[in-house]
């Protein structure tokens, strides 16, 4: 089993609500920040009013290799910006790195790559992975959560006797008005 793990490895996070998933498995393979579970049931989509915008730790001074777009829209496309005050990774229908941001209505889903090499950075290479979310605060001044799914739905339990691993991050916000919520997720 491999000690990688691309969500906290490659720090991704989500600045704006939701949580980060991978539908490694699926026909359409999500990547990205989304309110709702596109994995399993909902084949890797995630409706665009779901759809939040990621973020990576951009200190790591990692370079993404291009991943794709479900959105086959010739004015959408694949964007890693690590110069903005907030850095960007995933889809939009501007340019968020000469913007800054990506407006919330120009947010669209992102997939891995059907290149196996430019895909392989947000895999983590586990066969057995069987993905189940816990919460920790790690940083009360960035709120986020992360949750990077393989293999199996989060309502499923795994078989007797195989490996359940738990990656949740659930950051509280530095804003003392607001309210973190977290998701009942089920466990293992």
């Amino acid at each position: 089993m491999s000690d990688y793990d691309p969500v906290k490895d490659l720090g991704l996070t989500c600045p704006y609500g939701g949580i980060l998933y991978i539908c490694a498995d699926d026909p359409d393979r999500f990547i990205g920040c989304c309110t709702i579970n596109p994995c399993g049931a909902r084949k890797g989509l995630c409706p665009d009013q779901n759809l939040r915008s990621a973020s990576f730790n951009a200190t790591l001074q990692h370079e993404f290799l291009p991943q794709a777009c479900i959105n086959d829209n010739v004015d959408v496309s694949w964007y890693t910006c690590a110069g903005n005050a907030l850095p960007f990774l995933g889809c939009c229908a501007v340019d968020p790195c000469l913007r800054g941001v990506c407006p919330q209505g120009d947010l669209r889903a992102a997939k891995l790559s059907d290149k196996a090499k430019n895909a392989q950075e947000f895999l983590d290479g586990s066969p057995e992975y069987m993905p189940r979310p816990t919460s920790s605060v790690l940083d009360p001044g960035l709120a986020s959560s992360i949750l990077s799914l393989r293999k199996q739905p989060l309502q499923q339990s795994p078989p007797p006797g195989q490996l359940c691993h738990r990656r949740l991050q659930m950051h509280l916000p530095r804003d003392p008005k607001s309210t973190a919520r977290t998701e009942d997720l089920h466990g293992c």
